[in-house]
């Protein structure tokens, strides 16, 4: 749940920095961006809440470079340097992006750092996604880190916010049904997106359960054997991941070996910190994640 984020203006990009090509087996290219660090311990792979672009996160990217972690940005299909576009027509979902996307980008990463730790880091709908995946692929990765990210599911939040986060969820499907895709700059949340996206993000809000439309796979007891190292960070001033959403989401994952840590603004030195408000304010969250990384066992 998101207000688009166009990544601009930031900081000057580093020296060094890489563009990864990628192609999905379907044809659809991206880019990836590699901040690089200056040491060999792991690699970091941040993807995005829905709506918004990849260099939005590039203070917190930079960061975690210097911190001495390969940091990996990806747009998720139909978002910035996406090739593909979430309009009408736009026949792609969680499927596509679970079944296509993320395991381009895990071969992009992997031909860069073949011997390197990998980890997903996800915001919002990015985490969502991510430990979809982990659960299909754990063997690709080594760990997840979830940062105000949850279960959209509607009884992740208190009374009446459920309510509204239900019919809100539940509207936005309908609208990209009646448009053929979610008009978001329009409404006034988050971009453009397809509407298989807003029929998977809705189902999930509306049962708790998470469906992948057209796909064979039963993720939900996919995730049920997860049981790699998983971080995530939730705030008490997060209205659109609350601390239970995080935990609903973690339910999903009860084999992992999980560190839920939640963080009041001011753990973070800040006054508010809200859905988005850690990304630029970083510095203290780079530290808690690096902390947490380097108790990690290393790849053999």
């Amino acid at each position: 749940m998101a207000t688009e984020h166009t990544g601009a203006p930031h900081p000057a990009a580093p020296a060094g920095m890489e563009k990864l090509q990628v192609l999905a087996a379907d044809g659809v290219s991206n880019q990836l961006t590699l901040y690089p660090a200056g040491e060999d311990r792991a690699v970091i792979v941040l993807m995005p809440a829905m709506g918004v672009r990849a260099d939005f996160y590039r203070p917190i990217a930079q960061s975690l470079a210097g911190a001495g972690w390969h940091t990996v940005t990806a747009d998720l299909r139909g978002i910035g340097e996406s090739g593909a576009r979430a309009q009408a027509g736009a026949r792609f979902g969680y499927r596509e992006m679970l079944e296509l996307d993320w395991p381009a980008n895990l071969d992009a990463v992997r031909k860069r750092f073949p011997r390197l730790p990998v980890y997903l880091f996800g915001h919002s709908l990015g985490g969502q996604l991510n430990a979809l995946y982990a659960g299909l692929h754990p063997e690709r990765l080594d760990g997840l880190i979830f940062v105000s990210s949850g279960s959209v599911y509607f009884r992740g939040w208190h009374f009446p916010a459920s309510l509204k986060i239900l019919a809100m969820s539940q509207l936005l499907r309908g609208i990209s049904e009646i448009v053929g895709y979610l008009p978001g700059k329009k409404i006034g949340f988050g971009g453009s997106e397809a509407r298989g996206v807003m029929r998977d993000w809705a189902y999930l809000a509306r049962t708790g359960r998470f469906r992948v439309a057209g796909s064979t796979v039963d993720y939900e007891s996919a995730m049920q054997s997860f049981s790699k190292p998983l971080l995530a960070v939730s705030f008490s001033d997060d209205d659109f991941a609350p601390h239970a959403s995080t935990r609903n989401l973690l339910q999903k994952l009860p084999a992992a070996a999980a560190t839920h840590l939640q963080l009041q603004p001011a753990d973070l030195g800040l006054h508010a910190t809200g859905h988005y408000g850690w990304v630029k304010s970083h510095q203290a969250l780079v530290e808690r994640i690096s902390a947490w990384l380097a108790t990690q066992p290393t790849r053999q």
